[in-house]
């Protein structure tokens, strides 16, 4: 039996704006969720949130500066949706390099292809 196999390459660019914290006591539908799930959440309901930028942040991440909190929506505070990457670029890198070999199909023999 033959195969077919193709080799790839994949790097990924993370790039670093604004950190956010997220109280989920404020967000009770959150509580039971997964952490990708509740990010995938805020980026989808990113223009229906809003964001606390005079929070006090008391563990600020090397480099990235004071956090902002998100918090339910609020008509005297901005809208996190207008503000994702606002502020520029904190760092970039690019990770993730992955080399692999990906599996496409069984092959026919020749055999096959003029028999069948």
């Amino acid at each position: 039996m033959k195969i077919r196999l193709m080799y790839g390459e994949s790097y990924v660019t993370y790039c670093g704006y604004e950190d956010y914290i997220m109280d989920l006591d404020k967000f009770p539908e959150l509580k039971e969720k997964s952490r990708e799930e509740i990010a995938k959440w805020v980026y989808d309901n990113s223009g229906e949130l809003s964001v606390n930028d005079s929070y006090q942040d008391k563990n600020p991440r090397e480099d990235q500066g004071n956090a902002y909190e998100i918090v339910p929506y609020d008509e005297n505070l901005p809208v996190l949706l207008d503000g994702l990457g606002e502020g520029g670029c904190n760092w970039d890198k690019i990770k993730h390099e992955e080399h692999y070999m990906l599996f496409i199909r069984e092959e026919k023999d020749e055999e096959d292809e003029t028999t069948g």
